[in-house]
């Protein structure tokens, strides 16, 4: 998308100017966000836990989380995909990590986050996504 509006600007004269650099940062901040948050449901609950007293004892205040949320229905909307080409390899590591992701407060709980310290909200999506925000008090 960027390289198209980037070739139309040269073509027809537009000047991209802040406003698309700035849509190109907050698109690339999304996509670092995405890409290094779909890993906790890989760790085992003592990495976890681990990961969790690093986090009490340094100065981080805001954590984002974006995991798999563990739903039967998540599976089936996963065996759908056969119907638009997903390949086996897909299909057996989109169950493998369904399996290992989330529900409830259990992220927050894995972690060992004080509820004294911290506050979290969890959103659980229809399409699978299981969402924590937690901020220090």
């Amino acid at each position: 998308m960027a390289i198209g509006l980037i070739v139309c600007g040269a073509l027809f004269g537009l000047n991209l100017g802040t406003w698309f650099v700035a849509g190109m940062i907050l698109f690339a901040a999304g996509a670092i966000l995405y890409s290094t948050s779909n890993v906790l449901h890989h760790f085992p609950d003592a990495q976890l836990a681990r990961l969790g007293a690093i986090l009490q004892r340094g100065a981080i205040r805001h954590i984002l989380a974006n995991e798999p949320c563990r739903r039967s229905l998540h599976k089936i909307q996963l065996r759908a995909g056969r119907l638009i080409g997903f390949n086996p390899v897909t299909l057996y590591d989109g169950v493998v990590s369904i399996d290992g992701g989330f529900r409830n407060s259990e992220l927050p709980r894995a972690l060992g986050l004080d509820p004294q310290q911290w506050s979290w909200t969890i959103r659980e999506t229809a399409l699978g996504a299981y969402r924590m925000e937690a901020k220090r008090q």
